[in-house]
């Protein structure tokens, strides 16, 4: 059972929110008199604390309980925590190397950028659990347009923003690179899931965003292993991206199990499957299809590789083990269903959506059932069971 099920978990939140709000560090003191160690020190508390929070709301669906709208927080600037207590001519000197905006002028080894890209990333997570959990959201397609996701972008240093090919990018930046611009893939994924999920339309968008997102993933872990740390932080990087690089804290790393790399993986499943349902009808296939571009072999192959990582860097000590072998299970089913010469047939049992109001009938009808995109919308939540189900049904 993944831990984040347990009321404990969202009681502690609970908590610490409540000590947050206690010590004032969501409202911090304009005193001159503060020492400048431990004014720093509370904004990257509360940068941590508030990106657990909504880390952990994304996870459930629940609302944040640390909502922008009522913090008046400050970024921490660009600079190690030895730099943060040190004398102030050294103190002085780090800071000289900083833009007007408190970002490094040429790369960050500091973990205080992690605390500024999750303070930055905050309102544009808030806005979008807003999107998915207020149902009463008018106008939804147009608020679902990623226009202030590209501004949170904009407001990345330019050390990060001009990495367009991670590949060629070493060490430290790379990985800086991968993590924050998994988050920025990640918001799109959820974007266009509301989309989907809202107006019962199957989005090419989100398919291709999840091939995106899952491809750097596997090439983060890949730079990763080469780079010899392999330790607790690989088992997050399988399933999520990150704001911070407080990898050793047990919580963000446990937590970030199933976050993002299981629902990419979900949708890549779901399409594989609808396509080699397609295949048995010889109904030509809606528009949308010609213009979507996806790459089944390379579908076929992530997949593959993602399934070894979930068995081989997922250990059972992980609060989230035993849902990540459940989905491993899950993919390797999928991949045998859409490799064998029997793939042409259809996948999900004979049933009745009433989120689509498609019936599966077994006659030729199925023919139209299997190319509507909507029908394949009910698998999006909790698709490593149900999938599992419609393909132990066979």
């Amino acid at each position: 059972m993944c831990i984040y099920i347990d009321y404990r978990c969202w009681r502690a939140l609970g908590d610490l929110s409540t000590v947050i709000f206690t010590l004032g560090l969501n409202q911090p003191s304009s005193d001159d008199d503060t020492p400048f160690w431990l004014s720093e020190t509370r904004k990257r508390v509360m940068g941590s604390a508030y990106n657990v929070d909504k880390q952990l709301a994304t996870f459930l669906g629940r609302p944040p309980r640390l909502s922008w709208r009522f913090c008046n927080i400050t970024l921490p600037l660009d600079i190690n925590f030895k730099e943060v207590v040190a004398e102030p001519s050294v103190r002085d000197l780090a800071i000289s190397r900083l833009d007007a905006d408190g970002w490094s002028k040429t790369k960050s080894n500091s973990q205080a950028v992690w605390v500024r890209v999750a303070l930055l990333m905050g309102p544009v997570r808030e806005s979008i659990l807003e999107l998915s959990l207020n149902q009463q959201v008018e106008d939804l397609p147009a608020k679902i347009e990623y226009g202030f996701i590209l501004d949170f972008w904009s407001k990345l240093p330019p050390f990060i923003q001009r990495l367009h090919d991670p590949s060629e990018v070493p060490g430290v930046e790379k990985s800086i690179y991968l993590q924050v611009h998994l988050d920025f893939i990640f918001n799109r994924f959820l974007l266009y899931r509301i989309l989907s999920k809202r107006l019962n339309t199957w989005s090419p968008d989100l398919v291709k965003v999840s091939h995106e997102g899952l491809s750097e993933i596997l090439l983060l872990v890949e730079s990763r292993i080469r780079a010899m740390r392999i330790s607790g932080e690989i088992s997050w990087v399988v399933t999520m991206p990150s704001f911070l690089a407080f990898q050793s804290t047990p919580l963000i790393c446990i937590q970030k199990i199933s976050y993002f790399g299981l629902p990419a993986a979900g949708v890549l499943s779901i399409e594989l499957i609808r396509r080699s349902s397609n295949q048995s009808v010889d109904t030509p296939s809606p528009s949308i299809e010609s213009t979507m571009s996806f790459s089944r072999s390379q579908a076929i192959q992530d997949l593959s590789i993602f399934a070894s990582y979930l068995q081989t860097i997922i250990q059972p000590h992980e609060g989230n083990y035993d849902i990540c072998q459940q989905a491993r299970g899950t993919i390797r089913r999928v991949l045998d269903f859409v490799l064998s010469p029997e793939a042409a047939q259809p996948v999900f049992p004979a049933m009745q959506s009433s989120a689509t109001n498609l019936q599966t009938p077994n006659s030729s009808d199925v023919a139209d059932i299997f190319l509507d995109y909507n029908y394949y919308i009910t698998h999006l939540d909790n698709w490593q069971f149900e999938l599992q189900s419609s393909l132990d049904m066979l």
